[in-house]
């Protein structure tokens, strides 16, 4: 099972996501997380470990012919942490490794049998080179605030983004008058959950993923929620959250954005 995450303007916290994500799924099964962000990678300095290898060595070793074997040389371990193809942290490069790599890896990635992988595809639009690599997953999850700005930036990357709609989810993030299942509704989509606004959370999935597996943090358990219903078999099952907020304005300017 390929799980990816993307934001589009201005959309906070994929890569902790991600990093969660990768965590609870790697409680019960191997699971690679790749930094798959064209405007740099973040995982190397948060996690302090090397750049190399990683994406950038990956493209190189694999500009020929790329297989399941290569990408296991370029793997990093960390304490604790799932296997880590972590990105440059120069944009430039990094879209210069993604350029030469995204097809390869995606068809390696989607061969494996004996793991999963959660991808870090940061800000995802139509012409973002790591595409090649939300084509291949099973589950895109997108982020965004509960708020008309966000969701009209949604609106707008998934219909230039149609291919990837049946796959397509929406994740609320953080504080906004407006609830995450009518946004996700206007827009077409599953609202996969939402994750709330919690810094000791965040941090905690960051210094101490054994701990943060067994806290209840608020961030910490939303993203239990969010991750639990992705496995290798099925389709997540997706529950509404409880609570009522304002209605959306602009709802038929977003349905227009989202059917064209």
């Amino acid at each position: 099972m390929i799980l990816a995450a993307a934001g589009s303007k201005g959309s906070p916290g994929t890569t902790t996501l991600c990093i969660g994500a990768a965590g609870f799924l790697g409680a019960r099964r191997p699971v690679i997380l790749v930094e798959a962000d064209p405007d740099g990678g973040c995982l190397a300095a948060r996690l302090q470990i090397s750049q190399e290898p990683g994406l950038g060595t990956l493209a190189a070793a694999g500009r020929h012919e790329l297989s399941e074997q290569v990408l296991v040389e370029h793997l990093q371990t960390c304490s604790g942490r799932p296997a880590l193809i972590v990105a440059p942290s120069s944009p430039t490069h990094a879209r210069t490794s993604l350029r030469a790599v995204a097809g390869g890896l995606g068809r390696v990635l989607c061969a494996l049998s004996q793991a999963d992988v959660v991808i870090d595809l940061g800000r995802l639009d139509a012409e973002s080179p790591s595409l090649p690599l939300a084509s291949a997953a099973d589950h895109v999850l997108f982020l965004g605030r509960p708020t008309l700005e966000h969701a009209d930036a949604l609106a707008v990357c998934l219909v230039e983004l149609g291919e990837l709609r049946e796959r397509s989810m929406l994740v609320t993030v953080g504080d906004g008058p407006y609830e995450g299942s009518e946004v996700a509704r206007i827009l077409g989509v599953a609202h996969a959950g939402h994750l709330p606004k919690d810094s000791e959370g965040a941090a905690l999935l960051w210094s101490s993923p054994d701990k943060a597996l067994r806290s209840r943090r608020p961030l910490v358990r939303s993203m239990a929620q969010v991750t639990e219903g992705f496995d290798s078999r099925a389709s997540p099952e997706v529950t509404e959250p409880a609570g009522e907020r304002r209605r959306l304005p602009g709802r038929r300017h977003l349905a227009q954005r989202a059917a064209r």
